[in-house]
């Protein structure tokens, strides 16, 4: 079983989301081990953006490396964010939030969707990667629980926000956390 995982992110949001959901792992990121900065994401993918920072800090510090990316896509405006969230929005999470509602006040759809990719990175033959997503619509702010989108982002089947919810629901729902849990049985079974 796997003890400790370097995860390529300099968030600590997103590495408090991993040690919530596998608190049996170590998780620590890889700018706490050295000073180098994640590479720039230039990538046509989440995934190829999670594969460069992955190989980046595992080929920097001579270990295995989780790289992660993700965003999210509006269907009413589907090429504003996606790939480009991060550097599209900008701010508090709030703010961003506040973003995302000013590019939907005109639109009729309010459906998003929220998806992370994630690459843990061995060796140059050795890639384990998921995807997962998260389908909602963008609504006004509810709930403080969580990080990002999550006020904003509701799932009509539990009729709440992610923000709204409660932490081990939201890490039932989490495309991070989802994915990761693909990726895990894999690395343990490797030789």
């Amino acid at each position: 079983m796997i003890k400790e995982i370097i995860v390529a992110t300099s968030n600590p949001q997103k590495l408090n989301e991993f040690k919530r959901a596998f608190p049996e792992i170590s998780f620590v990121t890889a700018s706490s081990i050295c000073d180098a900065k994640a590479p720039a994401e230039k990538a046509n993918s989440y995934q190829e953006n999670a594969l460069e920072k992955a190989r980046f800090f595992s080929q920097l510090l001579g270990k295995p490396v989780l790289g992660d990316d993700g965003g999210l896509e509006l269907a009413a405006i589907p090429n504003k964010l996606g790939l480009f969230t991060s550097r599209s929005l900008h701010g508090t999470e709030r703010q961003m939030n506040l973003q995302i509602l000013e590019l939907l006040k005109d639109q009729k759809d309010k459906r998003a969707l929220l998806t992370a990719s994630l690459v843990y990175y061995v060796d140059p033959k050795t890639i384990f990667t998921a995807e997962k997503s998260l389908a909602g619509e963008i609504v006004e702010p509810k709930g403080k629980l969580g990080f990002g989108f999550s006020e904003v982002f509701y799932i009509a089947a539990f009729r709440q926000t992610l923000g709204q919810m409660n932490l081990t629901r939201q890490n039932e729902l989490s495309p991070r956390v989802q994915a990761l849990k693909n990726i895990l049985p894999q690395v343990e079974e490797r030789p």
